[in-house]
């Protein structure tokens, strides 16, 4: 029975995350992933360029996903799927540390402990109302080392292989893996573990396959901006904010303290006493992982996602051992109570994960915004551009059809520091010389004001709002406001 036990926790995370996601919208940086879809259901393709304000600049583009999101949202609607991709990804990823443990222990309570580990991880509940083609990546990613664990047989080869070139066409976060594959062999080299024949060439392999796809796709991005580019020419000023400092406490709360406490229990054990190839694969991709992030080579978000997978895969490895322990001691008796207080403790670590799924449903683009939306693509012109902040950049290209000055896409754009100064010239100059003066730069037509406006500048209102003639709202409801530009502009014939 125990052995389903894992089936059943996926599932049940699922129809969860279904519940919870059910009636409500989506984060600002999902309607990319719309974008891409609605033009793919619409042509067959993906939309590879998008417009900015006086130039035009590569999408970014993840087939898997996209295509996913395309086929999925042609039958349920775009944002009916992005929740059911999401409830999909969340349940087979329980099903994958399951999976792992039990092929490598062989003990399905350590197991099921280990699934419900990752089903309440709290950090994995901070998206549920965003598309993600990273968390795809982080599953695949999970089901390869799965893989790699049976590498000797033919069939599991086959797999490895399809799942690494899906991997390397969803999401970057796929190099975490194949990094904690080479960080593996190395580790595994210096223990003398006994390993089976292949492992170095399909590391191989998969490394030079992700680096000829990335040089395909990002030749254009390393020739701009060389090895910057591992920042993915993030503005100087944002870069604290996007990769920021990972602490042990952020650690703690985004996974939970059991968990983190078991993972780095076994971590220890394996570096000085036990030398397990399953536990040496995890704890490679945790440790390679960590310091990256720790780096600021990869965002905290990412490192976090892929960190609290490893170390619930550790932890169910120190559920086995205490089972074990329990079992072959006078403590015997007791072994039955555990998993009962562990499901406890567990629990009671996931709290966070409460709050992690009240901000995710406060992030999300309000009513009053679409409205806004709606009414910009029904009532200006088809080449209007319109000034609004850069996370939004997105949003009014995917719903109006209109021209932002920028977007957040910052690996591909021109002078993306330049821009959201200006952007924020914009929204908080005192002055309306300069409001003018960085409006007549990119033609703006029209001022887009939102909760985000508020939070970029702390103003209820801009300070130009007191000029009625020359910026009139058009369009008010709720705390969204439409400004149309009528003073010193110069307009195309």
């Amino acid at each position: 029975m125990n052995k389903w036990l894992g089936v059943i926790i996926a599932c049940v995370v699922i129809i969860l995350r279904l519940a919870t996601t059910h009636n409500e919208g989506l984060t600002v940086e999902s309607y990319a992933h719309v974008n891409q879809a609605v033009h793919i259901q619409a042509t067959g393709f993906p939309l590879l360029t998008y417009t900015l304000s006086g130039t035009t600049t590569r999408a970014l583009f993840w087939p898997v996903y996209d295509y996913l999101l395309a086929i999925t949202g042609s039958i349920f609607g775009n944002t009916h799927a992005i929740h059911l991709i999401g409830a999909f990804i969340a349940g087979l990823l329980v099903l994958g540390v399951f999976t792992f443990i039990l092929h490598s222990t062989k003990n399905s309570t350590a197991a099921v402990l280990a699934s419900l580990a990752a089903a309440l991880i709290p950090i994995g509940w901070s998206d549920i109302l965003t598309a993600s083609s990273a968390n795809l990546g982080i599953l695949i990613g999970l089901w390869i080392l799965i893989c790699f664990l049976h590498i000797d047989n033919n069939i599991w080869r086959i797999f490895f292989l399809i799942l690494l070139v899906l991997g390397v066409l969803t999401s970057s976060v796929i190099l975490l893996f194949l990094l904690g594959l080479v960080a593996y062999l190395a580790l595994a080299e210096m223990a003398r573990i006994n390993r089976p024949h292949g492992e170095h060439e399909f590391v191989f392999f998969g490394l030079l396959f992700l680096l000829w796809v990335y040089i395909v796709l990002y030749k254009d991005v390393f020739v701009l901006h060389g090895w910057q580019a591992i920042w993915q020419n993030t503005p100087t000023l944002f870069r604290n904010s996007y990769f920021s400092d990972l602490h042990t406490l952020d650690v703690i709360v985004s996974i939970g303290i059991f968990p983190f406490i078991g993972g780095m229990y076994v971590m220890y054990r394996h570096l000085f006493v036990e030398h397990e190839r399953p536990v040496y694969l995890i704890m490679s991709l945790v440790l390679s992982t960590g310091i990256l992030t720790w780096a600021q080579i990869v965002t905290p978000t990412i490192g976090l996602r892929v960190l609290s997978i490893g170390l619930v895969v550790l932890f169910g490895f120190a559920a086995r051992d205490i089972l074990h322990y329990l079992r072959t001691t006078k403590l015997g008796l007791l072994r039955h109570g555990v998993p009962l207080v562990a499901v406890l403790l567990l629990l009671v670590s996931s709290i966070p994960a409460t709050d992690e799924v009240h901000d995710a449903k406060t992030n999300t683009v309000t009513p009053d915004e679409l409205a806004a939306m709606h009414w910009i693509r029904e009532n200006t012109p088809e080449h209007a551009v319109i000034a609004a902040s850069w996370t939004e950049g997105i949003l009014l290209s995917s719903q109006t059809g209109r021209t932002p000055i920028m977007n957040d896409q910052f690996l591909l754009q021109p002078e993306s520091t330049t821009r959201i100064e200006d952007i924020h010239t914009i929204l908080a100059a005192p002055f309306q010389s300069d409001v003018i003066d960085a409006l007549n730069k990119y033609h703006a037509d029209f001022v887009l004001w939102t909760e985000v406006s508020r939070a970029i500048t702390g103003r209820d209102s801009p300070i130009f709002a007191t000029d009625l003639i020359c910026f009139t709202p058009l369009f008010t409801k709720g705390s969204v406001i439409v400004y149309g530009i009528a003073c010193g502009l110069e307009r195309d014939a």
